[in-house]
């Protein structure tokens, strides 16, 4: 048999779910101490604190996207955050004779602005 009458009304789209920005910074942040090769410290423990505000913007329904951002960005900042003193002690030590510099240990300062070295 068939049907007569107005055809039913179709569902009305969901609302588009919007992307978590503190996941996207925390992944841009992991991103760009890895092409960096770990030498940026400081943007690596910045990136880690946004990646874990960054699950916690994303889980239940908060209505965003960008958990695996979020989580990915943790993840390498948090590797780059424990990494990088261990890979910059040898680059910032003064005994480093790799370059073929070798800077003076016995310098002390004389005034606030000047070091007196004793050669």
């Amino acid at each position: 048999m068939a049907r007569t009458g107005p055809p039913a009304p179709s569902p009305a789209p969901a609302a588009p779910r919007r992307m978590s920005g503190l996941a996207l910074a925390s992944l841009a942040l992991g991103l760009g101490n890895l092409a960096c090769l770990f030498l940026l410290w400081v943007p690596s423990v910045v990136g880690l604190v946004l990646g874990v505000l960054g699950i916690r913007h994303t889980t239940g329904d908060s209505g965003r996207d960008g958990r695996g951002m979020a989580v990915t960005g943790t993840v390498l900042n948090g590797v780059f955050a424990v990494l990088a003193p261990f890979l910059l002690a040898p680059v910032l030590s003064p005994t480093d004779t790799r370059f073929g510099i070798e800077l003076p240990t016995d310098c002390h300062s004389a005034e606030a602005e000047v070091l007196r070295c004793d050669t």
